[in-house]
This record gives C-alpha cells, structure tokens and sequence, in this order.
C-alpha cells in the first residue's frame, strides 16, 4: 500500500500527492502516517491549501479513483 494525501469527493478518491516512494515514509503504517499528517508542521501548507484532505495507505498513486479503487474515475 502507498502513503497518500487523498480527498474524498463524493463519487470517487482525489490522490493529491504520493509519499510511498520516500524510504523514510514507505516504514509508516496507515495511523502513525494520519497522524504525522494531521499533526507535523511539514504538512501545514498542504493542509492549508486542501481542505478536507487526509493521509491514508491506498493501492494506487495520484489520480482519480473509484472508491473501491479498481479503476480511474471518469464522470459520467
């Protein structure tokens, strides 16, 4: 699983940025990861400027997913 930032948009998951690559990020599980988010002043503009956005562990990276995350998003 990947750590992302993600925002829930009703119909489907917004992966804005994808942590999972930085070795000192890939070692965080889903709780330690939300609340590093939530709480580290390294995340406060990201928070700032997104609101509503969450860290989470997801299969995928940036982009639009459905919410069971099988497949890109496209509007209907």
């Amino acid at each position: 699983m990947r750590q992302v930032v993600a925002i829930d948009r009703g119909n489907y998951w917004e992966v804005i940025a994808d942590y999972s690559q930085s070795p000192r990020h890939a070692g965080l599980i889903g709780p330690v990861w939300a609340a590093e988010y939530t709480n580290s002043p390294s995340y406060k503009a990201m928070r700032d400027s997104q609101p509503g956005s969450v860290a989470i562990l997801a299969p995928v990276g940036t982009g639009k997913w459905k919410k069971d995350w099988s497949a890109k998003y496209v509007p209907a």
